[in-house]
């Protein structure tokens, strides 16, 4: 792996920054299997982190029943994050 210029540690661990292109750069010199693994978790990591229309309709539910404003600002960034796929 290239060196990505920002490495520091305590003589047992190094910690070593890597830009996005770099990381594709490893990924996509994995051998076909590994390479496999990654793609199935990155597609599993995707579609756990939307929620379905049933959950967003669960969560719509709840805002309308909340009379608490924190709680329904709670459940409505849950919703979003959960309809854009970052929940």
């Amino acid at each position: 792996m290239e060196d990505a210029g920002l490495q520091w540690g305590d003589g047992r661990t190094t910690v070593s920054i890597m830009t996005a292109a770099q990381i594709i750069g490893e990924i996509a010199r994995l051998p076909v299997k590994e390479r496999a693994e990654v793609e199935s978790f990155i597609r599993r990591d995707e579609s756990a982190a939307r929620l379905s229309p049933s959950e967003l309709g669960r969560l719509a539910g709840q805002l309308a029943e909340s009379d608490d404003s924190a709680s329904a600002s709670a459940i409505e960034e849950r919703m979003v994050a959960g309809f854009y796929g970052k929940a």
